[in-house]
């Protein structure tokens, strides 16, 4: 059987629950949510004391406004009586040729959530379409450090114009902060500890302002040029939430829990944070509106820009946002 991916890894927002009058990490603001409803339970990520502005940080992601993507109605693969499953995981479909799907990433303390949605997201893309030939993560630094028009990097980016940016000038590889995989690994300090999570880690360290852009590979042990390497339960805000601010995240798929649908989301913020790094989603929940930002890209392979790149790698074609991925579920 056949499915369309409509979704596998988009850019979204999401809300954070907020009460007037009631800080959103007390005992009483969680009870209060859980004694009303019984679809999520309610809790901590973060210590009670933590400031709202820590947690504000963090939500990078701002509406393109003026931005609007076409959407995709009609494509020859995929009739209009193909089935799509009741439940899909990208973790599982994928899992033997692209692991690192399941890899939950953590952005530390800059807003950069825009730039590793965009980048984790495609990079998924492009090892699905070269069927597992391309496993090296894209270069979230450089989209956040070089896409001038993306944003305002650390301080918040519109995931849409990330796209256009891939897709006109293409990402050189780059993994992990303080690795040596790739040209540009990601240059903020991460994974780090938030203030109250039972992780590891150390604290994490205050980012006075967005890397430079850098126009030569960082990784000194990289063995190209820049100019080579180019290529639980589900949740639901209360009747009393606030929105605080756009988020960037990644769905990796979808179901139906106790005859309740959810995407099923991958955050930014470490494997610590919610059910091992992800989140249950509502699906259409009006206070979401998940659905009404949605943003994708397909690799094309065949495609080479002549502006900046002289490897076609890792180029998007955003013209297309169903995966054309000719296998059986």
């Amino acid at each position: 059987m056949k499915v369309v991916i409509f979704f596998l890894c988009i850019s979204a927002y999401v809300k954070v629950s907020l009460a007037e009058g009631a800080y959103f990490l007390s005992d009483d603001f969680i009870n209060d949510i859980n004694s009303k409803q019984d679809q999520w339970k309610a809790g901590r990520n973060f210590d009670p004391n933590t400031p709202e502005e820590d947690i504000k940080v963090r939500l990078g992601a701002i509406l393109d406004g003026d931005v609007k993507p076409r959407v995709k109605t009609f494509d020859p693969n995929w009739p209009a009586e193909t089935k799509i499953p009741k439940n899909f995981d990208a973790r599982k479909r994928w899992r033997k040729q692209c692991p690192r799907i399941a890899e939950v990433l953590d952005q530390g303390k800059c807003g950069s959530c825009w730039a590793i949605a965009v980048t984790q997201a495609f990079t998924d893309r492009w090892c699905i379409i070269t069927k597992g030939k391309h496993q090296m993560r894209l270069s979230t630094s450089n989209l956040l450090s070089c896409c001038y028009l993306c944003g305002f990097g650390c301080d918040g980016g519109f995931p849409g114009m990330a796209w256009l940016y891939v897709q006109r000038h293409g990402l050189p590889s780059g993994g992990n902060y303080n690795t040596t995989e790739g040209c540009q690994p990601y240059s903020i300090p991460s994974p780090c500890k938030y203030q109250g999570d039972d992780s590891p880690y150390q604290p994490c360290t205050p980012v006075k302002e967005t890397p430079p852009c850098e126009s030569r590979c960082t990784n000194s042990k990289y063995s190209k040029r820049l100019d080579k390497d180019y290529r639980y339960g589900v949740y639901e805000p209360s009747a009393s939430a606030k929105f605080l601010g756009g988020h960037a995240v990644k769905v990796l798929g979808w179901g139906v829990e106790n005859k309740v649908p959810y995407w099923l989301v991958m955050n930014s913020w470490n494997e610590y944070w919610g059910d091992h790094g992800l989140i249950k989603i509502k699906r259409n929940s009006p206070r979401v509106k998940l659905e009404v930002a949605c943003l994708a890209a397909v690799p094309n392979t065949k495609k080479k820009s002549t502006e900046d790149m002289e490897d076609p790698e890792a180029v998007a074609d955003s013209s297309v946002e169903s995966l054309n991925e000719d296998e059986e579920v």
